[in-house]
């Protein structure tokens, strides 16, 4: 694909981020002794999960299964 000059190409397509949780005050979950309110939020690492354009074509069989 050609778009104003530069060429671009299919590197993958991304099937998911690395992210971990970081815990605040907030919602509540419960604890064995006491209910406390606490924040759960998902902070990206900036680290993605893909698969390569040269793979892709390994999943025309299961994608055709599903239709």
């Amino acid at each position: 694909m050609v778009m104003g000059g530069t060429r671009v190409k299919l590197l993958g397509i991304l099937w998911g981020v690395a992210i971990y949780n970081a815990e605040g005050e907030v919602s509540s979950a419960p604890i064995p002794t006491v209910t406390k309110s606490i924040a759960i939020s998902q902070i990206p690492s900036n680290v993605g999960f893909c698969v390569k354009a040269e793979q892709l074509m390994a999943f025309e069989k299961h994608f055709a299964a599903m239709i």
